[in-house]
């Protein structure tokens, strides 16, 4: 696994966030959806197509997230994230 990602960053150093975030998506999408299909079920509403729209939209802005490289929070966007961070041990 290790010469993967070394492959990964000897290729792809300047996009190395973009190559982890596509690696990553069809990998943790199932397990989101898992997730997303078993809370409907307990519900008992049925609506499984609305959950996995859902699940899919928010997966894809955390991978995007993740492609972007944190830049955001570089950024000074979220100062209320900073300050939570500070605040935990």
């Amino acid at each position: 696994m290790y010469r993967i990602w070394q492959w990964t960053w000897d290729r792809y150093a300047a996009h190395y966030h973009w190559a982890v975030a596509a690696v990553l998506f069809p990998i943790t999408l199932p397990v989101y959806c898992l997730w997303s299909f078993l809370i409907v079920s307990v519900e008992g509403s049925g609506q499984y197509v609305k959950a996995a729209v859902i699940t899919v939209g928010l997966a894809l802005l955390v991978h995007l997230w993740i492609g972007f490289g944190g830049r955001w929070w570089a950024a000074g966007s979220f100062p209320a994230v900073y300050r939570l961070l500070a605040w935990l041990p």
